[in-house]
């Protein structure tokens, strides 16, 4: 397997501010987000995707009297083979994190945002013994601490199938998120504001299939950069996300052109509004149950959000139209 190691952390619920284990000597280490795949039948087997690298982890049984204390092999392995191993295996859990890591004195300090468990403190150390006097350093409770990972908790907690189902889907799509919002956003505006302005069929078509390309070649450039700015992102990870942008930006603004190309405008109109809010209350939907959030408050405050558009859209297309004309 590959390099070797000797695993020696315990956790616990809650965060840390890290301005106070700065001010105890920490140095951090780094930011980025992790999604961990637990593979199916053996949990002992784990693939972790961080920046664009996958790396395959295997961990022997717990020995450790107050804290996780396991050996660990793992090694470097090639998209392809990751891929490989969770079709041919398939995932029983997966954990998605955003973690922060500092390094104070022989212990590291991670604080970590897991999805559908919440804040969590999680510390290395060589022994046990380094382990709960860095606890006591940092002013934390012994008893506080759990032995359980995230692979544990991700199990007691039992989420219902059908949000797996959910969480699954959003790790194929959910790139293409921001593009598709964005997207209907922006053509529900323009389709809204150019109809009121010139009550054109044409123009309003032209007008959307001009945004599906201008707007999204711009979007994507923009997430680029952005995804490429945050540390630990690969251009490999940034350029993924920035093509899964322009993708979502691009085709899905053209759906709203197939009514307009069959019925007169006024039906269209109507119904293309009514296609952008379906789609944005399913989507809305996703991205809360996803992100642990009211969904009936997320998909309200994105539908309103999208009428406020419409409207101020309408009302600039109307002041345009009596201006020139």
């Amino acid at each position: 397997m590959g390099a070797h190691r000797n695993e020696c952390e315990v956790k616990l619920e809650g965060s840390l501010e890290l301005s106070a284990l700065f001010d105890l000597g920490g140095e951090l280490l780094g930011q980025g987000l992790q999604k961990d795949i637990y593979l199916a039948g053996d949990y002992t087997w784990r693939v972790r995707e961080e920046g664009g690298r996958f790396v395959l982890a295997q961990k022997k049984h717990d020995v450790g009297r107050s804290a996780r204390l396991k050996e660990v092999s793992d090694q470097l392995i090639s998209e392809e083979e990751a891929r490989r191993l969770m079709k041919a295996r398939g995932v029983r859990v997966l954990v998605c994190k955003k973690r922060t890591s500092v390094r104070l004195g022989d212990a590291v300090i991670r604080l970590d945002e897991v999805e559908h468990l919440g804040q969590f403190i999680e510390i290395s150390a060589t022994s046990e013994e380094s382990l709960f006097q860095t606890l006591t350093l940092l002013g934390l409770d012994r008893s506080r601490a759990i032995k359980a990972s995230y692979l544990e908790l991700m199990i007691a907690l039992a989420l219902p199938r059908w949000v797996q189902l959910i969480l699954r889907f959003h790790e194929k799509v959910g790139v293409l998120a921001f593009g598709i919002t964005s997207g209907i956003l922006t053509t529900v505006g323009v389709l809204a504001g150019v109809n009121s302005a010139t009550s054109s069929q044409l123009s309003v078509v032209a007008a959307i299939a001009a945004i599906a390309i201008a707007d999204s070649c711009s979007d994507a450039f923009g997430m680029y950069v952005s995804k490429l700015s945050e540390r630990g992102n690969s251009r490999r990870v940034a350029l993924r996300y920035a093509l899964g942008t322009l993708a979502g930006k691009f085709f899905f603004p053209l759906t709203f052109i197939v009514p307009l190309l069959l019925c007169p405008l006024s039906v269209a109109i109507w119904i293309d509004l009514t296609w952008g809010a379906i789609a944005l209350a399913l989507l809305s939907a996703e991205q809360a149950i996803v992100d642990q959030q009211s969904v009936p408050r997320r998909v309200g405050r994105n539908l309103t959000l999208a009428a406020v558009i419409v409207a101020i859209s309408v009302a600039v297309g109307r002041l345009v139209g009596e201006a020139v004309g």
